[in-house]
């Protein structure tokens, strides 16, 4: 069977033409006047560079794409970097091919425009018919980005209808379109009414000197009364009205039109400054926490013995709260962003522009363009999206009572009572990125459950006493710290096993399942024993995040890894300890954290390898595979830690002594499991299946869980960063390489954004929400049949 792929041969055929025509749409838009192209990109594929009027680089990505809820085009603005990305939908017709990409070429100078200029963001569309009572001064006339879309469309049409190159038939079809698209922006005469006649006299007044001369004549010309117009042009124009009565089932739709912005119900102001608003929202949420646990308690003391209250529940929140049910029950450990020590996320305004589509919030009502949105926004948002409905602050896990009900066992973060609540139908579970993984374990088998049970499954083909003597033991084996150590004293004891791996590695063979779980197992095990050697100085990345530990704990901290999560780990550690130096060892930054707006200024402030003025408190080692921590001790008497290689060795540092440290931070990625919420669940189930959930315009919702015991069957919806990992138990490669070109389309790297991140789980939820989420099924990616 071929792979799963949202990819088609008619994406394909779109993107190539977008990528045939790039330059006569350059040449064609008045917004694209000052951009030099400068040709494709030597190393990317459908992208191009140019040079603006101050001879900044800039870079654009051409892609067909799936876009959400009918949507044709849609621009990844990135104004940190530079680098940006223009989506036209795979489902374009060949004539809205053109306009789509010209709308989106001059959305992006707009973007690009507003933030060099400082110019407030405008929601409003003013270049729009259905806009009927909009008071306008001219002299202080603001477009949307919208707006200057559908002037680059309009520059695009007229040039078509111009282009002697093109026959008769295919200048007449731009014509036509080009008419449409005027109508629609309220630029035909419509009405004797002297409102709409001044609307219609300022909107000219703002179109016309930002259109190419094409477009200024094309205005001129076809923006006169329907009886003054040619006879073909009146014809067309009436047929597009006629078109615009008929019902909307039977309307094909005549120009590029995109659907409007949601209002950001989480995100106004109300002219309050943010941190009054945020403080009034956590506030608020504190007393509908308490108002719910008190109501949902005295509910329970009213029903008969053996009853509990029944609720519709969704664990977990963040970003994935912007398409929250009002009807829900939201329990939320109010984690994550509510209490990491960094100033803001790592994505501009401009790099989360499209959040504000979401309902979430608005981006540009809290920071500058360029600027990180700050910490407290997005409490705000999370805070304001929690009270729409019931909501308890608090941690909940799912599992099977006695009576064979679904329930859930919740805790409430004021330390009351567990409270616990039968669940209504299918539980919805967005708890946020699974837990990282302990470095030098295998990425095959990264816990001690999994590894355990590969071990397990080695023995028991063995068939020996020995075997079934120390698979009886395996088995009383608990998941905590000390796990692996003593896993590991009885395993080497087992001949079978120790036999195994050394003809394994004298054989030189790698990733055996035996193997892979046997080193989990010693890296659990050195990762344990330094964590009681040095308390507080062997940390995983997550406890940096959580607030979870001393900055005074040392001067020199080694991190591992150098992807997201480590560059945000070292901003903390440097803001929290002003003496602290930082030393992150890897492979190589991702290509995203180049184009976020935390990455390369935290290193020019600090890194001297990219700024020779930075402070020095921070210093990157690429190039390295990293295996478990070490530790070791000194002339002194002191305990280190230190940077193992993949085969145990030391890795140097700069003066060729072993790279040492005071901490030593784990940040080397993440355990792609299901959400600690439905351990007991599943450890309940005798089968346990996975399920993709897309919607029918091909957006990623998540994933459903099955769960199985004999004639007993319950569902569980996971969603937001949690279903961005897919459950290798669950789950074939085919299904994670889907998701994770899904995760790219969502959250391109150009634009500094990743698929578990805030926006892309906000925009996800909000889908989730606009769409009934189909019943759990086979996927509809193109591809599997």
């Amino acid at each position: 069977m071929d792979d799963l792929t949202i990819r088609t041969g008619q994406a394909e055929l779109i993107r190539a033409r977008a990528v045939g025509r790039w330059p006569a749409v350059l040449a064609s838009l008045k917004a694209a006047e000052a951009l030099r192209p400068t040709g494709p990109d030597e190393v990317r594929q459908h992208t191009f560079g140019a040079l603006d009027e101050y001879d900044r680089e800039l870079t654009v990505r051409l892609d067909a794409v799936p876009l959400p809820g009918g949507r044709l085009v849609r621009v990844f603005a990135n104004t940190t970097s530079d680098n940006h990305v223009i989506q036209l939908s795979d489902q374009l017709t060949p004539e809205q091919e053109g306009p789509a990409l010209a709308g989106g070429v001059a959305e992006l100078v707009a973007v690009r425009w507003r933030a060099d200029t400082g110019a407030p963001a405008v929601r409003g569309d003013l270049l729009d018919s259905a806009v009927v009572s909009l008071e306008v001064d001219p002299a202080r006339m603001l477009l949307s980005e919208r707006d200057y879309s559908r002037l680059g469309q309009l520059d695009w049409l007229a040039a078509q209808a111009a282009d002697p190159a093109l026959d008769q038939r295919a200048q007449q079809a731009a014509r036509d379109a080009l008419l449409v698209q005027l109508d629609e922006m309220g630029l035909q005469p419509t009405s004797d009414d002297d409102r709409q006649q001044r609307l219609r006299k300022n909107r000219l007044l703002a179109v016309q000197p930002r259109l190419s001369t094409a477009g200024q004549r094309a205005l001129r010309e076809l923006t006169t009364p329907l009886e003054e117009l040619p006879a073909r042009d009146a014809q067309a124009l009436v047929e597009h009205r006629a078109r615009l009565r008929e019902p909307a089932l039977v309307r094909e739709p005549a120009a590029v039109r995109e659907p409007a912005v949601v209002p950001a119900a989480s995100g106004s102001l109300d002219g309050r400054d943010l941190a009054t608003a945020a403080a009034e929202a956590a506030a608020e949420r504190d007393r509908r926490s308490a108002q719910t646990v008190g109501s949902l308690r005295e509910f329970a003391t009213g029903l008969p013995p053996g009853d509990l209250p029944k609720v519709r529940l969704m664990i977990g929140g963040g970003a994935a709260l912007a398409g929250r049910d009002p009807d829900l029950l939201v329990v939320d450990g109010r984690g994550r962003w509510h209490v990491d020590p960094i100033p803001g996320i790592v994505q501009s305004a401009d790099q989360v522009r499209h959040l504000a589509e979401s309902g979430m919030g608005d981006p540009y009502d809290v920071t500058g363009p360029r600027e990180r949105v700050p910490l407290s926004a997005i409490q705000l948002w999370e805070d304001r999206a929690a009270v729409r409905g019931p909501v308890i602050d608090g941690t909940a896990r799912l599992g099977i009572d006695d009576a064979g009900r679904l329930i859930a066992d919740i805790r409430p973060l004021d330390g009351s009572e567990p409270i616990r609540v039968a669940v209504d139908g299918t539980p919805l579970v967005a708890t946020g990125v699974p837990p990282e993984i302990v470095p030098g374990a295998s990425r095959w088998f990264p816990t001690i459950p999994e590894s355990l049970a590969a071990v397990d499954e080695y023995l028991a083909d063995a068939r020996t006493p020995e075997a079934g003597a120390a698979r009886g033991l395996l088995r009383e084996l608990r998941d905590e710290p000390g796990t692996a150590g003593a896993a590991l004293t009885m395993l080497n004891g087992v001949p079978e096993v120790t036999q195994a791996r050394a003809a394994l590695r004298a054989g030189g063979i790698v990733g055996a399942p035996l193997d892979a779980a046997m080193t989990t197992l010693e890296a659990t095990d050195a990762w344990d024993r330094a964590r009681r050697e040095l308390p507080g100085r062997v940390l995983i990345g997550d406890e940096i995040g959580d607030g979870e530990y001393d900055p005074a704990a040392g001067q020199h901290w080694l991190i591992a890894g150098i992807g997201g999560g480590a560059i945000a780990n070292a901003e903390i550690i440097l803001a929290g300890n002003p003496q602290a130096t930082v030393t992150m060892v890897g492979t190589e930054a991702p290509w995203v954290l180049h184009n976020d707006a935390q990455y390369s200024e935290l290193r020019r402030l600090h890194d001297r390898d990219v700024n020779p003025e930075a402070s020095g408190r921070l210093r990157t080692i690429p190039d390295k595979r990293l295996g478990m921590v070490g530790t070791a001790r000194t002339e002194d008497g002191r305990t280190v830690v230190r940077m193992l290689d993949d085969k145990g060795r030391a890795l140097p540092d700069a003066t060729g002594k072993p790279l040492e440290g005071d901490v030593y931070v784990g940040c080397l990625g993440r355990v792609a499991r299901t959400p600690r919420a439905m351990d007991e669940l599943r450890a309940w189930a005798d089968e346990v299946h996975g399920e993709l959930q897309l919607s029918d315009d091909q957006q990623y919702l998540g994933y459903r869980v099955s769960c199985r015991k004999g004639d007993a069957q319950v569902e569980v919806d996971v969603t937001g960063a949690a279903s961005r990992m897919l459950p290798a138990d669950l789950f074939d490669a085919r299904s994670a390489a889907l998701v994770a070109e899904l995760g790219l389309v969502e959250a391109p790297p150009e634009s500094g954004n990743v698929a578990a991140g805030f926006m892309a789980t906000a925009l996800q939820a909000s889908n989730r929400a606009r769409q009934n989420v189909p019943r759990a099924g086979r996927p509809h990616a193109r591809g599997m049949e």
